[in-house]
């Protein structure tokens, strides 16, 4: 079986040589290997939680102090795979987020997210909408689109207004923001736990990235002793 993965390279001024390329597709396998388990990992800890078992909901999130629902939205954000800030009194953006790739790698340009903590029938107004989309093409700020968070919901016309805005490029309303947070920390209140699996992701994380570069440069380097 190894000897049908041998390939013979010609070059114009050495003579034939067989070049042996069984221990490249090896590390290859490997390096594919620990890529399947890091994203099997993460869906597995990102598995959706019943509401039953999950501490939070609208009535918990309407609770909270403006500035603790901001600290738990900038943490769902970073479970959700963004490189987060929490930037309270930043003229209107709460929290700064970043998409990247394995824990690190920026994929993304930042984006600003507004948190709203809204109760009863106070609902996000039109004019909310266009503070966020103003903020998100303000030459000052380092972001280029927003996103906007609520406990509450969006009145008619600001739902229609967030429609026609490019920058705003999501919003999240009550009951979505409860599912989201079932999702993806549904132990936020117990800020220790949290802390642990965050910990345990990234170290594995940093593990996956370090075996996939340990075995391409096994791969080349194999290939040039053998050559």
């Amino acid at each position: 079986m190894l000897e049908s993965l041998k390939i013979v390279v010609v070059w114009t001024h050495l003579p034939a040589k067989a070049l042996d390329i069984s221990p490249v597709v090896f590390y290859g396998a490997v390096s594919s290997v620990f890529l399947m388990l890091y994203f099997i990992s993460r869906q597995i800890s990102r598995w959706k939680v019943g509401k039953s078992s999950c501490y939070w909901n609208i009535e918990r999130l309407e609770a909270l102090h403006p500035l603790r629902l901001e600290k738990l939205v900038t943490a769902l954000f970073a479970e959700m795979g963004y490189r987060t800030n929490h930037t309270p009194n930043n003229g209107g953006i709460d929290v700064i987020a970043q998409k990247v790739a394995f824990g690190r790698v920026p994929i993304g340009r930042p984006i600003g997210i507004q948190v709203k903590r809204y109760t009863g029938a106070h609902k996000v107004t039109v004019d909310i909408i266009r503070q966020a989309a103003a903020i998100a093409i303000d030459p000052t700020n380092c972001c280029q689109s927003a996103i906007i968070v609520t406990t509450s919901s969006l009145t008619g016309p600001a739902r229609r207004s967030s429609a026609r805005f490019r920058t705003i490029k999501r919003v999240i309303e009550g009951e979505q923001l409860v599912y989201l947070i079932c999702r993806f920390i549904p132990h936020y209140e117990d800020e220790k736990l949290q802390q642990r699996l965050i910990t345990f992701r990234k170290i594995w994380s940093y593990l996956s990235i370090l075996v996939v570069l340990m075995a391409f440069v096994l791969a080349i380097l194999h290939l040039l002793v053998s050559i």
